[in-house]
């Protein structure tokens, strides 16, 4: 089964912010981005239904897994988080989108 991988990635965002990035874990590749849900056009924001505002952005993750062979595939994961600070602890849901 697929690592959790949130924990990692969390650190991993502090560096980061909101630019595309990636991290290997064991034959994993994790690649991650966060984005501003003002950047979602309105049609494409109406479609997966994402809440367009300046307070709220959505986490991109893609999850590829290295072959014996050295290609590598895409995979499904089950990925779990939460976002905190001093006043809130909130857990973040994550679904599935997959495209052509």
């Amino acid at each position: 089964m697929f690592p959790k991988l949130l924990p990692a990635l969390l650190l991993t965002f502090a560096v980061a912010g909101a630019e595309a990035a990636s991290k290997q874990l064991g034959r994993f590749e994790v690649h991650y981005s966060v984005v501003n849900t003002t950047f979602v056009e309105p049609e494409t924001a109406a479609i997966y239904g994402l809440v367009r505002a300046r307070d709220r952005a959505f986490l991109n993750i893609a999850v590829r897994e290295r072959l014996a062979d050295g290609s590598d595939r895409a995979v499904t994961a089950k990925i779990e988080g939460r976002s905190w600070d001093f006043f809130q602890n909130v857990y973040l849901e994550f679904r599935e989108i997959r495209e052509g």
